[in-house]
């Protein structure tokens, strides 16, 4: 391989690596949705209690898919 193309590949690989960890620490105040994962802020219309837990979420779905079954994403971790 070329010098020119190993440089370009590794100047993508860093700008990946350093974009997946920058977006997948959240902004302050986040937290993460137990369902995908996501970063979401702390909204009372999508979070859900369990067992003196709060839990929030970033669509209805994820709260109905984690309300119908919460044992599957509290263990998934």
């Amino acid at each position: 391989m070329k010098r020119s193309t190993r440089i370009v590949v590794l100047t993508l690989v860093i700008f990946v690596l350093g974009s997946v960890v920058l977006f997948s620490q959240g902004k302050k105040g986040q937290v993460q949705d137990p369902v995908c994962d996501l970063w979401v802020d702390k909204h009372a219309d999508l979070s859900y209690t369990y067992k003196g837990d709060t839990y929030y979420f970033c669509s209805n779905r994820d709260k109905d898919l984690f309300k119908a079954n919460p044992a599957k994403y509290l263990t998934k971790k």
